[in-house]
């Protein structure tokens, strides 16, 4: 399983009779549309109650929106209620915008995808490795991810200047040679967006405005700060001690061009359409953003220059998210199907995560059917428990608990899986699926996991004789 899919794993005119607002109809006319917007309500409404942190959501098909809506609070302690106009932190959503940057003064050929780094960085200590903007727009440079060394979190909380932010990882080791592998580091957008300062002489800000925001009309885009006074911004919560606390303030300077992005649904939407013409980027600048990357050896990465490239159920996807203090993020495009999806939270602990609630509706709006709970008894249900193996030695467990069944690959996550038939098991809140092999006496002897993704992971039965007394 690739780190992409095991991330994804871990895991996924107005409707006046659902108080949501819509602009045009799918395919399929008006009757079509309320019946989508009705089964994604009802997906919606009973998990993100109005007195907690909730969510903003956007679909559109073919460039019109097909549901539009807030739910939950924007504020507990005013009781605001979320609306869809209102603007969150995007996150890692950021390096979408990033990258366009960087492709559109590749198109000036004021740069160059194999250009080196030290061309625009000079003094910045690449240990004697070749590091390209292309490795770093597709996390194959090495450069170790900024955010998880210590020495930044203890210093989270205050501005930083681009410099200060890239002292805290240029005199780290690499964590491999550039091209190597796929590793996901913020450290390499940190870099492209100094690299954007000096060869334009803008600020990543002046940059995004004149290029991006101004050109397509994004009016409730911005650079993320503390102390800017930002029209419909939404607070940000954590979880702590099972209670709901204010998000900690974080300062988005040290995010910079890695994550410090605020906007609405609204505006995602209208960049995702952005991308479909030529007002950006054109089509080669595009194709090459949404192609899988090619490492040293040959193999390909889920991930091409700023977006991720994979599959759901077997249609193309391109997506990014975002986590940052207080706020979760997914932005999802099925280029083949003009289909896309966003969804903001403005918890970090959101009862139902991005990335869930924006697979279910792509499969509402792809017309993918739900599938069908056959009844097992318990008895039936413990003939699948056990310990299961991993090629990698790792251990996953089945376990059965008052009449259900679950795949537990590690103390702290537990997911359920529903009997469609003998042998076939289906997530309960995933489109993941779950295959029993049996032998010929009927004994369950391997399972086979299968993700939305197509990606499978084979595990096999651990046997009695196997078993540690």
């Amino acid at each position: 399983m690739t780190p992409r899919a095991l991330g994804i794993s871990l895991a996924l005119g107005f409707l006046a009779s659902l108080a949501c607002s819509q602009a045009g109809s799918p395919p399929g006319g008006e009757g079509q549309a309320e019946s989508i917007a009705d089964l994604i309500d009802q997906t919606l409404s009973p998990v993100f109650s109005a007195d907690r942190p909730g969510v903003a959501v956007i679909a559109a098909k073919d460039g019109e929106v097909v549901f539009r809506r807030g739910y939950g609070s924007a504020n507990l302690e005013l009781g605001v209620a979320i609306e869809p106009d209102m603007v969150f932190r995007v996150a890692s959503i950021t390096k979408e915008f990033t990258a366009v940057l960087v492709m559109q003064l590749v198109e000036r050929a004021i740069i160059s995808l194999e250009d080196e780094i030290t061309e625009f960085l000079p003094d910045y200590p690449v240990q004697g490795h070749e590091v390209t903007i292309a490795h770093l727009l597709s996390h194959t440079s090495g450069v170790k991810n900024f955010t998880r060394l210590p020495a930044f979190q203890d210093n989270i909380r205050r501005d930083h200047t681009v410099q200060e932010t890239i002292a805290y990882f240029a005199n780290e080791p690499f964590d491999f040679a550039p091209g190597e592998r796929y590793s996901y580091s913020s450290s390499g957008y940190i870099l492209l967006g100094a690299i954007l300062e000096e060869v334009t002489g803008k600020t990543y800000e002046e940059l995004l405005r004149e290029n991006i925001f101004d050109v397509i009309g994004l009016n409730s885009a911005y650079v993320s700060s503390h102390d800017k006074i930002i029209p419909r911004r939404v607070s940000g919560y954590s979880a702590r001690d099972g209670r709901t606390v204010n998000s900690p303030i974080v300062s988005m300077t040290a995010a910079f061009s890695s994550g410090s992005l605020m906007m609405s649904v609204d505006d995602l939407a209208t960049w995702d359409e952005a991308l479909y013409g030529n007002e950006l980027l054109n089509n080669q600048s595009k194709e090459k953003m949404w192609s899988p990357f090619t490492l040293n050896s040959g193999r390909t990465t889920d991930y091409g220059l700023g977006w991720m490239v994979t599959s759901f159920l077997g249609h193309k996807v391109l997506m990014h998210d975002g986590s940052i203090d207080g706020f979760l993020s997914t932005a999802i495009r099925l280029p083949e199907e003009h289909i896309f999806v966003a969804v903001l939270t403005n918890s970090d602990a959101s009862e139902m995560g991005p990335n869930v609630v924006a697979k279910r509706i792509m499969a509402l709006l792809l017309g993918i059917p739900e599938k069908s709970r056959v009844s097992m008894s318990q008895e039936n249900l413990s003939r699948y428990t056990g310990d299961y193996i991993r090629r990698n030695n790792s251990v996953w467990q089945i376990t059965a608990d008052d009449g259900h069944l679950f795949l537990v690959p590690n103390e702290r996550t537990r997911w359920e899986i529903v009997p469609e038939s003998e042998t076939s098991f289906f997530f309960a809140e995933a489109f993941h699926t779950v295959t029993f092999e049996l032998d010929e006496e009927g004994a369950v002897i391997n399972l086979v996991l299968t993700l939305d993704t197509g990606d499978r992971i084979q595990a096999r039965k651990q046997s009695a004789s196997e078993a540690v007394p």
